[in-house]
């Protein structure tokens, strides 16, 4: 099993709507390819963890890193990992510019009140996820 955990900035402004569909697609995508994983989003800014095998995981990576709405691509971490972290999920969300009771279908309660409590998720996502909450 590996991951990716990284960050980048939104080129162009994505509004609840586009989150959805950007959402509803990867969800699917990710389903037929096996990826797991998570997408936090604040400010125009994105926190992604991408689980799976090696190849599958390099190869959407790299398409991620070709999509013009993405900018500032900066991966943190990208290593094999002894199991998957969220594998219930075909991608959970948690859009930090909403509060929970407007929140979209897929919204994840793991990051609620303001990331303090992240006791499900490992050290390294955990840390990632208090640092990209407080920016």
């Amino acid at each position: 099993m590996f991951h990716i955990i990284y960050m980048s900035s939104a080129t162009v402004p994505f509004s609840p709507a586009d989150l959805q569909s950007l959402l509803a697609v990867s969800r699917k995508n990710n389903a037929v390819s096996k990826v797991t994983g998570l997408l936090i989003y604040k400010d125009g800014n994105f926190l992604q963890v991408l689980e799976g095998e090696q190849t599958v995981i390099d190869k959407l990576y790299f398409k991620i890193s070709l999509d013009p709405r993405h900018g500032h691509i900066l991966a943190f971490f990208k290593e094999e990992i002894p199991k998957r972290e969220f594998p219930d999920w075909s991608m959970a969300f948690r859009d930090l510019n909403i509060d929970t009771e407007s929140s979209p279908e897929g919204f994840n309660e793991i990051l609620n009140n303001n990331c303090t409590d992240l006791t499900q998720l490992s050290g390294k996502v955990r840390a990632f996820a208090k640092m990209f909450a407080r920016k």
